[in-house]
């Protein structure tokens, strides 16, 4: 019996240590993203907002031809014959004011238009960027991926966005 509970009691830390041994999880793994870079340096980003650019130019030349339109009627008003007559000053300014005001609603439509428009193209890059991620993620057996802003110090080692960037080119050069 005694034999028994001195064997018994020398199995115990065997048995201990093989369960904490085995217990012990993986090392985490970690990575760092900085966005802006991402934004700024991924080609579909600068495609992205080439487009917008190209929006921007195109109705910002509406804006300058009614806006011309507007300087011109302010002009003729300004030029009219102190001695014309009240109902023909009249109706200039009415019409300049009238323009005037849809210039001003012209201009407000389309900033936000435009802010519309960059939200959603914005929106797009960021999806198909948390796709990539995801992917990432999955494929080389991260626990989390941390935004660079969020970050207080880390190892230079731990930052995928290049390799983020290089993904993220491949797959939208894929789709075109």
């Amino acid at each position: 019996m005694k034999r028994w509970l001195v064997l018994f009691l020398l199995c115990i830390p065997w048995v201990f240590v093989s369960v904490v041994m085995s217990a012990q999880a993986a090392p985490v793994r970690i990575g760092i993203i900085d966005t802006q870079k991402i934004i700024k340096d991924s080609r579909a980003a600068k495609e992205a907002r080439a487009v917008f650019q190209k929006e921007q130019v195109k109705r910002q030349a509406a804006y300058a031809a009614r806006e011309k339109e507007v300087v011109k009627l302010q002009e003729e008003l300004r030029n009219l014959d102190a001695n014309a007559p009240v109902e023909l000053r009249k109706t200039k300014t009415d019409k300049f004011n009238i323009e005037a005001k849809e210039l001003k609603r012209f201009k407000d439509d389309l900033e936000e238009e435009l802010r519309r428009r960059e939200i959603e193209l914005t929106t797009k890059v960021i999806q198909d960027l948390n796709r990539v991620l995801e992917e990432y993620r999955k494929k080389e057996k991260l626990a989390v991926i941390i935004y660079k802003s969020s970050a207080a110090t880390y190892d230079e080692a731990l930052d995928i966005t290049d390799r983020i960037i290089k993904i993220y080119d491949g797959e939208t050069g894929k789709k075109k």
